[in-house]
Formats: C-alpha cells, sequence, structure tokens
C-alpha cells in the first residue's frame, strides 16, 4: 500500500508555484483597483463625504486605511500566504457592511463582494499550495 502523494505544488518553494494567467490578471486588477480607491479618497475627499452623509472624515481614513491593508493582504496572496487569503475575504465583509451603513445601494454592496467571490474561486484549486 502506497503512501497519499501530496499535489505536484505543494512541494514546490513559491519562487516555483505557477500562478496561471487568470488569477495574476485578477490580483493585478485588484491591486491597481486598491491604488486608484487611494488615489480618490486622497484627492476627492469631499466627493465622497458630500455624496454620503453619514460618511465621517474619520470614515474615509478607514476606507483608505482599507484600500491600504486590501493591498497588503493581495501582495500576501501573491506569496502564497492563507493568512493573506483570510484577511482580504473578513476585510471585505466588513466593508460590505460599512457601504450599507454609510448608504450606498444594496446592490452596489453585493456587487462588490463579486471581487473577492472571484478571487476565492480562482484560489480554490490551489489553496493546498498556500501556507
Amino acid at each position: 500500500m502506497e503512501a497519499p502523494q501530496a499535489p505536484a505544488d505543494a512541494a514546490k518553494s513559491p519562487a516555483e508555484l505557477s500562478r496561471g494567467g487568470w488569477l495574476t490578471s485578477w490580483l493585478v486588477l485588484i491591486i491597481v483597483a486598491n491604488l486608484i480607491a487611494e488615489f480618490y479618497y486622497l484627492t476627492r475627499p469631499d466627493f465622497f463625504l458630500e455624496r454620503y452623509p453619514r460618511l465621517s472624515p474619520g470614515g474615509l481614513g478607514f476606507l483608505r486605511a482599507a484600500s491600504l491593508a486590501n493591498i497588503a493582504f493581495l501582495v500576501a496572496i501573491w506569496n502564497w500566504r492563507r493568512a493573506g487569503v483570510w484577511a482580504f475575504v473578513a476585510l471585505a465583509l466588513l466593508l460590505f457592511a460599512v457601504s450599507l451603513y454609510i448608504g450606498v445601494s444594496l446592490l452596489h454592496s453585493v456587487l462588490s463582494l463579486v471581487g473577492p467571490g472571484i478571487l476565492v474561486a480562482l484560489l480554490w484549486p490551489k489553496w493546498k499550495t498556500f501556507k
């Protein structure tokens, strides 16, 4: 009787693992989207504060911190860290609640969960290779 074999990717170092085109593209796209959000939070705070009256300047600071945290979590995912995945998903759920609180429509709030859902779907086949 043979011992069960680990997936071929499990023995490889992170540098040797293959992300594939879809996962690589999606990670880059989400990182760029968070950089753009950060740019707009910095350069156009009045737009957000006027559009969403329940959003305070402190709340806007939280959104800025969240976009920077998302970038850090995505870098962790890029480096095959499970903690990055869990943190990214947890922050997405928290931001969903914050969006509803500040007055973003239910549709747009739900749509904000599509990106993390796609990311998890792309990561799922490689989950055992994450540390």
